[in-house]
């Protein structure tokens, strides 16, 4: 398969695709319990449950034993909640281990550009986000959608991939470098954080563009599999997650075929166009209305789930003539936060991509996102690629716009928002 860009190659047989959300839990668990040198984790916020705190006494004990670790969350999403937030909990673990772990609340430059959104947390998350999901212990990578928070753990359906490869954990080790040297950082427990940031547009392309064309050129090692990785700053003009996508959609076949969900569909322009121009058959799969996190959420975030289905019709009007099928996923008491693209040739999945990307408007324009394409040969990974994606769409039905009246505030509203979702 031809892809532009950086390729790390890896053994097919090194990758596990995790099925729920317990197992990707337990296995978050184990990675920390058994991790000597190096812990990395990035992640849009850290819950306050019982769950999430056995894995903060984890990364206590990690840290107990001498190893180094480093942690970012985004800075509003972070700091929200007060005594209960992350930022807190984090804290506490500080003034206990602050010579062996970093702390880093990443503060995108949209945020520094707008006076109202500085003084409103809640405002910055809706204006951009660190939104990667990377989860490294030692040499042990899970890439995943999903949140370090207890529903992620029970009934929320997200992606989780396990990658047991030292190159691979590098590369994303270094990444999350240099979210820390864009972030607000703890230097003292009795400081708090420390605005040391380089904050321009300029200087954050340059590292991630440097670090990318790093692992350019691995390509000629014996392997079965290929990992391509991807990061997504649109405000910074990193496009690299966008251009990967589009290289491969573009390549692909009429005896192809791709399957393609989010939980939240709102893709842009080039992504649209890039779908409908494909040879390839085209299968969509989106949350049930009642399958949506903010489901019959209090007034205003109750709009959020109509406004995606005027977003849907939006993507659907913008592909056009394009041949597909469209359906949605539901499961009694479970929220559907999965996205990801599976790419089929005949029955097998030769490719699939996996990361943090919502593949819309704000992945590709505000928030930071980070993830990759998984190309193998190898048969056992091709089958548990496949696998996933069809208990994933075991939940899926045929769309229906019946079960949810769009308000007309929300009719009038989103076209205007829609560029934030």
């Amino acid at each position: 398969m031809l892809v532009n860009g950086p390729a790390i190659p890896i053994n097919g047989d090194d990758v596990h695709v995790l099925s729920t959300p317990v197992e990707f839990y337990e296995q978050l668990i184990q990675n920390i319990s058994q991790a000597k040198d190096r812990l990395v984790i990035t992640s849009l916020y850290i819950g306050n449950g019982e769950l999430e705190e056995k894995l903060y006494r984890e990364i206590e004990s990690f840290l107990e034993r001498g190893g180094s670790a480093t942690i970012i969350v985004d800075h509003g999403r972070g700091l929200r909640g007060e005594k209960k937030s992350t930022y807190a909990r984090c804290l506490k673990m500080y003034k206990q281990y602050h010579h062996n772990l970093t702390l880093g609340y990443f503060y995108s430059p949209l945020v520094e550009q707008s006076i109202v959104a500085k003084r409103i947390s809640q405002l910055q998350e809706t204006l951009a986000t660190q939104h990667t999901k990377i989860y490294l212990a030692d040499d042990k990578l899970i890439l995943s959608g999903a949140n370090l928070e207890s529903a992620y753990f029970t009934n929320r359906q997200d992606r989780y991939i396990q990658f047991s490869n030292r190159k691979l954990g590098n590369f994303f080790s270094i990444l999350a470098q240099i979210i820390t040297k864009h972030s607000y950082l703890m230097h003292s427990p009795d400081e708090g954080l420390n605005d040391a940031r380089k904050v321009d547009f300029s200087s954050f392309k340059a590292d991630v563009n440097a670090h990318l064309s790093n692992f350019d050129g691995l390509k000629e090692s014996k392997h079965d599999t290929l990992f391509h990785p991807s990061v997504q700053a649109g405000w910074a003009d990193v496009r690299n997650d966008e251009h990967l996508l589009e290289s491969v959609l573009s390549n692909l076949t009429k005896e192809d075929k791709i399957y393609f969900c989010s939980g939240y569909f709102n893709p842009p322009s080039p992504l649209c166009q890039a779908i409908s121009s494909t040879k390839a058959s085209v299968e969509l799969l989106s949350a049930d209305c009642r399958a949506n996190g903010f489901y019959k959420a209090k007034f205003p975030k109750s709009g959020i789930t109509p406004a995606y289905q005027l977003f849907a019709d939006d993507m659907l009007e913008e592909l056009g003539s394009k041949e597909l099928n469209y359906n949605e996923w539901n499961r009694d008491q479970w929220t559907f936060h999965a996205k990801g693209m599976w790419f089929y040739t005949s029955s097998s999945c030769f490719a699939a991509s996996i990361g943090s990307s919502n593949f819309s408007h704000r992945s590709y324009l505000k928030d930071l996102e980070a993830g990759g394409l998984i190309s193998t040969q190898n048969k056992s990974l091709q089958n548990a690629l496949d696998a996933e994606r069809s208990r994933i769409w075991a939940h899926a039905h045929e769309r229906k716009t019946s079960i949810q009246k769009v308000p007309n505030w929300v009719k009038k509203v989103a076209p205007r928002l829609k560029a934030f979702f």
